[in-house]
């Protein structure tokens, strides 16, 4: 297992930079070498302490980088790929997601609030 550096938000006004493991992609997924990550409001409002985030993530849902792997089942990007990285990540599978609204996914999760970011 490798590692890799990330800015995490341990808690209000404290982000760490630590190393932490590189784990491989689950199935669906891609791992995005970040090169740029943006800062924005709602990161601030994590690190302010306006949100009510007791959770460690890695801030940053504005990202652009390039893929070193993909998951089982990932068709539509690979490694050396340049890319953008959406900010929410969707299911797929419900009537939103069926009907191409998958900003409205049931189980819409959002990158650097609802798990790791860039």
């Amino acid at each position: 297992m490798t590692q890799m550096q990330a800015a995490l938000f341990r808690s209000i006004g404290n982000i760490e930079i630590a190393t932490v493991e590189r784990t491989p992609p689950p199935a669906g997924y891609a791992v995005v070498q970040v090169k740029q990550a943006g800062i924005c409001g709602s990161d601030l409002h994590s690190y302010f302490g306006n949100w009510n985030q007791s959770h460690t993530f890695a801030h940053g849902h504005e990202t652009c980088g390039v893929v070193t792997a993909a998951g089982e089942g990932v068709t539509n990007v690979q490694p050396g790929d340049r890319v953008v990285i959406e900010c929410f990540s969707h299911c797929g599978e419900c009537l939103y997601c069926r009907a191409g609204h998958y900003n409205h996914c049931l189980q819409r999760k959002g990158v650097s609030h609802e798990q790791h970011g860039g």
